[in-house]
């Protein structure tokens, strides 16, 4: 496991940024993160540790059934300075939207996956948000405040989580007084 440890170099991260690490990347989280991973529909997880913290993966979860040798030929190898590993996989937010009640910025899209992508709504009052057609689960990173969907109101606090259907159409934020909210909305990639 040591041994393992030494191959990686340590990425510094900040509160809020956003990294993309597509298949075949290895790599590890460190001590003290708390994150947000939303991974692409695949049904192959090869994993390189086979204990944690006293807990021993089965042999046939460790690859997905397949022979270990086959399994280790998914990963990308390349020795990557840490420059290149903040420069291409670091992802920068893109502002869709912004006004006086809320910001809506991409944090991941179709500028890497196709299949998904991830939106953060910064609210600083009442503000409409149209799905498009399209259902989101809601994760509140940062404040309080309440969501409605029709007649159906649901509190929001850090940690909250929140699906919403397709058919909701457009729901309505808010922030409590006083306070900031920042929603991340993960979201099917767009037709």
């Amino acid at each position: 496991m040591d041994a393992m440890r030494f191959c990686f170099e340590k990425v510094p991260v900040r509160v809020g940024e956003v990294w993309f690490v597509p298949g075949g990347l290895p790599h590890a989280l460190g001590e003290g993160l708390t994150v947000l991973e939303v991974l692409e529909p695949s049904d192959l997880v090869v994993r390189c540790e086979f204990e944690r913290e006293g807990v021993i993966v089965p042999p046939g979860a460790r690859s997905m059934g397949r022979d270990p040798a086959d399994a280790l030929r998914i990963f990308d190898y390349t020795a990557w300075p840490l420059d290149t590993v903040q420069a291409h996989f670091r992802v920068a937010p893109e502002t869709l939207v912004a006004t006086e009640c809320m910001k809506e910025k991409r944090r991941i899209g179709a500028g890497q996956i196709d299949c998904f992508e991830v939106r953060e709504l910064e609210v600083a009052a009442a503000a409409k948000y149209d799905l498009e057609g399209r259902f989101a689960l809601g994760i509140v990173a940062e404040g309080e405040g309440w969501i409605y969907c029709g007649e159906e109101q649901l509190a929001l606090r850090p940690g909250s989580c929140f699906l919403l259907a397709a058919a909701a159409g457009q729901v309505r934020v808010e922030a409590a007084t006083g306070d900031a909210l920042r929603v991340l909305l993960c979201l099917p990639g767009a037709a």
